[in-house]
């Protein structure tokens, strides 16, 4: 959810224009899809199923393909969390609690059906449910695979086994390895799921797309029925990262299935064969032709429709924003805080920025300086976050940012702000240096708006004070 849907800054007021503009853009719509519906039947006759067959297979390799991938870079994410590492580096007995709501929010937040931390100083194995044992490598067999994973010495480890509390599941293990900034081994924490999610994919885009699916191997056997082996196929390409393209493979009838989609490696190959006859192929292309089209015109009647309302309210919103950077300022950072505690977004985001050392910067250069670095702070967080939420300058240096996003892609955002700060301080010639706060609902889901400002304004003042104490370290004399 965008947080603009359910913010009052963008509740608009709808006028008659609109309306009727809106019942002539659908009417046309309607008009010209049907007129292309009709020419792109009489075209297609002539055309065979196998571009079809293309699209939906890349859709369909696409999608098993993220069900893989996106385990792999959340079960990283959360082994690189630093607020996991300082719960790992300081553990004590009221540590359990906050793990578990952290591993929780993990869970519910990404829909896992599996999601752990095994602490290396006490050897506790945390879930999402609190502590689950006290691990024993030594004794316990189920318990060796802590040894194992030590051993290999690596990062990270996809591992295939039989999932303890449901011992007649096979499961794929993300397990990844946490250190602190020193690079001390703390624990193993990660993520899995369970090998029926994909059969129960492949089976949901079986009857969504009405095709036959299959997996094979390069010989031509399927193999979609044999859970362990397609586990381990598709553990052994991910740590491989080999992938290459192939145009034809056999099956035991010696017969060709054209331009398979190959998985992650050179081992598993995605075939898909549709079941109805050419001409129910040829309905589907148009309804996915006249879809393209359909989307296009909404977005264009939507495009105009926003702008229209824009330009009729765009007085109001021009009052509401600060004159030195256009962004909103504090009355509406606090109107807008106070709507946030009724709206329900599972997804919302607290960040708070603020300039390093701006007082001494307008005390040396004069405060045209100082502006000039407020107004390009400003100019990179519109470029990152504007889409996405709402940006107010709440104190002289300090500025505030709302928004829905996924932790994913706040990691995203995050660095490609710093990224763009380091760009302007290049460009400029004038060092912009910043610090930032932030904390998230999907990581703390039963937070109000305001704990989560209360969290971001502590990390904020702990970035501060680690920046000035090594500020002041670099004055010090070398010995």
């Amino acid at each position: 959810m965008n947080l603009r849907s359910v913010s009052r800054l963008h509740s608009y007021e709808k006028q008659g224009k609109v309306y009727a503009l809106v019942f002539v853009g659908i009417f046309l719509s309607f008009i010209l899809l049907t007129a292309v519906s009709v020419y792109t039947v009489k075209k297609m006759t002539e055309r065979g199923i196998q571009e079809s067959n293309h699209v939906i297979s890349q859709v369909i390799k696409d999608h098993l393909k993220e069900s893989i991938i996106k385990p792999l870079i959340n079960s990283n994410s959360i082994a690189k969390d630093d607020y996991l590492v300082d719960l790992l580096f300081n553990e004590n007995s009221e540590s359990e609690k906050s793990i578990k709501s952290y591993l929780r929010g993990i869970k519910n937040g990404y829909g896992y059906d599996f999601c752990y931390v095994v602490s290396d100083k006490t050897k506790k194995y945390y879930s999402s449910n609190g502590l689950k044992k006290i691990i024993s490598p030594e004794s316990n067999e189920i318990d060796k695979w802590y040894t194992r994973f030590l051993s290999k010495n690596k990062d990270l480890d996809l591992v295939v086994e039989k999932e303890e509390i449901s011992s007649d599941k096979l499961t794929i293990f993300f397990d990844n390895r946490i250190t602190d900034k020193t690079g001390k081994f703390l624990g193993v924490t990660g993520v899995a799921i369970h090998l029926e999610q994909l059969q129960n994919a492949i089976k949901f885009l079986e009857n969504k797309f009405d095709v036959q699916i299959s997996l094979v191997d390069r010989d031509g056997n399927i193999i979609e029925s044999d859970l362990e082996k397609m586990a381990n196929i598709i553990v052994e390409g991910v740590e491989s990262g080999i992938n290459i393209n192939s145009d034809f493979l056999a099956d035991d009838n010696n017969q060709l299935y054209k331009n398979p989609r190959i998985i992650l490696n050179t081992k598993l190959f995605l075939v898909v064969k549709n079941k109805k006859s050419g001409e129910n192929d040829l309905f589907l292309k148009v309804i996915f032709v006249n879809s393209l089209l359909c989307i296009f015109i909404t977005l264009l009647i939507t495009f105009i429709i926003q702008f229209l309302l824009f330009k009729a309210n765009s007085l109001s919103l021009e009052v509401m924003k600060d004159t030195l950077t256009k962004a909103y300022y504090k009355k509406a950072y606090d109107t807008d805080r106070v709507t946030l505690k009724t709206d329900k977004v599972p997804e919302l985001c607290s960040i708070l920025v603020d300039i390093n050392g701006l007082k001494n910067i307008n005390n040396t250069f004069g405060h045209e300086r100082g502006d000039y670095l407020i107004k390009g702070l400003y100019e990179c967080l519109e470029s990152v976050f504007a889409k996405k939420g709402f940006i107010y300058r709440i104190s002289g240096d300090k500025f505030s940012v709302f928004l829905s996003i996924s932790l994913f892609e706040l990691d995203i955002k995050l660095i490609e702000l710093n990224r763009l700060i380091e760009i302007w301080s290049k460009v400029n010639d004038h060092e912009l240096s910043v610090c930032i706060g932030f904390s998230s609902r999907v990581t703390y889901p039963y937070m109000t708006v305001d704990d989560l400002v209360r969290n971001a304004e502590e990390m904020l003042i702990k970035k501060k004070q680690e920046y000035y104490a090594h500020k002041e370290c670099k004055k010090q004399p070398q010995a």
